[in-house]
């Protein structure tokens, strides 16, 4: 059963809160990359997600995320995202997928 804590770190959907802080290229890329993820969620699990921007806001809300986020985490949670927008609508809801890797090093980044 798709579990969403499992899909992002805490950090992950802060960029929404970033529009204009940091570098711009980076945390547009996250934006980018969380909405894409998000396309792909609605895709995969209709039952959670009716919209994207439901999505994107389910998220943000569960992680209760603000503040600004360093280039080496928004790269990593960039780096997972991307990694798990490519992955099928089966792999998305294993507990292991070939993006495990990306997610603990996102994970390391944006909680130290």
């Amino acid at each position: 059963m798709f579990n969403p804590r499992r899909m992002i770190p805490k950090l992950a959907v802060a960029s929404l809160a970033l529009t204009g802080c940091g570098d711009g290229g980076t945390t547009d890329a996250l934006g980018e990359a969380l909405d894409a993820f998000c396309v792909k969620l609605v895709e995969c699990f209709p039952t959670y997600y009716n919209t994207v921007g439901e999505c994107v806001t389910d998220l943000t809300n569960y992680y209760d995320v603000g503040g600004d986020v360093s280039s080496q985490c928004a790269a990593a949670l960039t780096s997972y995202l991307q990694c798990g927008e490519a992955l099928s609508c089966t792999e998305l809801d294993s507990s292991n997928t070939s993006c495990d890797d990306q997610w603990y090093a996102a994970y390391d980044v944006c909680t130290a």
